[in-house]
């Protein structure tokens, strides 16, 4: 009986074990996912930020 039930202990420890192991490959996953995203963010900022800048010089080479 001792046996058994250690066995059945060890069965969940290590179903435990994978659980948390599948957990970490998807934290791992979305926090790529993530910087890719603000990568994105940040150069579709600087193209706006650029693109307004440029828009802002342009009445001037007018009155020029």
């Amino acid at each position: 009986k001792v046996r058994r039930l250690q066995g059945k202990v060890r069965h969940k420890l290590d179903l435990i074990r994978q659980y948390c192991l599948i957990q970490m490959q998807v934290i791992a996953d979305r926090e790529e996912r993530l910087r890719r995203e603000i990568q994105d963010c940040k150069l579709q900022r600087e193209y706006l930020t650029q693109l307004l800048v440029e828009l802002d010089d342009e009445p001037q080479k007018e009155k020029k």
